[in-house]
This record gives C-alpha cells, sequence and structure tokens, in this order.
C-alpha cells in the first residue's frame, strides 16, 4: 500500500494522476478527431457513388433516346418524303477530303 504520510509519496501520486488525465484527454481528442475524419470519408463516398449512379442512369437514358432515333431514321423511307436517287455520282480527287459531286 501507499504510505500517504510521506510527501513525496502524495507529490509522485498527484503526478501520475495529472499525466494520466492528460493522456487520457489527449487520446480522447484524437479518437474524435479520427472518428470525425472517417465520418466525413464516408459521407463524400456515399455521395461520389450515388453522382455516378445518377450520371449512368442519365447516360442509359441518352443511349434509348440515340437508339430510337436511329432506329426512326433506319426505318425511314427517303422516297416517300420526295427524295430520289442521284442518277450517278462523281467524286473529285486530289483534295484532303473526298467530296461527292451529284449530276443528274
Amino acid at each position: 500500500m501507499y504510505n500517504f504520510s510521506n510527501p513525496i509519496a502524495k507529490i509522485a501520486d498527484i503526478q501520475f494522476v495529472r499525466a494520466f488525465s492528460i493522456l487520457v484527454g489527449v487520446l480522447l481528442v484524437v479518437y474524435i478527431g479520427v472518428l470525425s475524419f472517417v465520418m466525413t470519408y464516408g459521407v463524400i463516398q456515399m455521395q461520389s457513388a450515388e453522382a455516378v449512379r445518377d450520371t449512368s442512369a442519365h447516360v442509359a437514358t441518352l443511349d434509348a433516346e440515340y437508339f430510337d432515333t436511329v432506329a426512326k431514321l433506319s426505318d425511314t423511307k427517303p422516297e416517300l418524303l420526295g427524295f430520289k436517287k442521284p442518277s450517278s455520282i462523281a467524286y473529285i480527287t486530289n483534295t484532303q477530303t473526298a467530296v461527292s459531286m451529284r449530276t443528274k
């Protein structure tokens, strides 16, 4: 047991309790800091996952619209809209891009 009548033992015991209290306080502050960091990271990760999911859904909608438009264009018959096939097609050469000239 401790000898509380000895003043050196009292001072050593008080210093130990004070040092232990400071250590517990520091560890508590560090724990709260790490906990807040982890919670913030989780929130940011959930928001980014939600943004990716929303973007993927938007891209899927645009894909569906694109394929519907392509299907409508493929099913369109130009003759019914008044377009006629060209009688001949001639190509101009010696240029950067190939350009077609449609003649009668």
